[in-house]
């Protein structure tokens, strides 16, 4: 997420597969609280980190498990 708010002049969060929320890195951050991240901004919507919630490797292997198995 650092890079997102270095990089972009505005973003737009998905949530489980939805787009959560758009708008600017500092107006999304500054919504939180003074000197809350992105991350912070993501736990906000999604109660948990990124972390928690997994990988995308182990969406990746799950997606191919499913499909494997029909």
């Amino acid at each position: 997420m650092e890079e997102a708010e270095v990089l972009c002049d505005e973003l737009a969060i998905l949530y489980q597969g939805e787009i959560a929320l758009v708008g600017t890195p500092a107006g999304l951050t500054g919504a939180i609280g003074e000197g809350a991240t992105l991350d912070d901004v993501f736990v906000s919507i999604a109660g948990r980190s990124l972390q928690e919630a997994g990988a995308f490797r182990d969406v990746r292997q799950t997606r191919a498990t499913a499909s494997h198995l029909g």
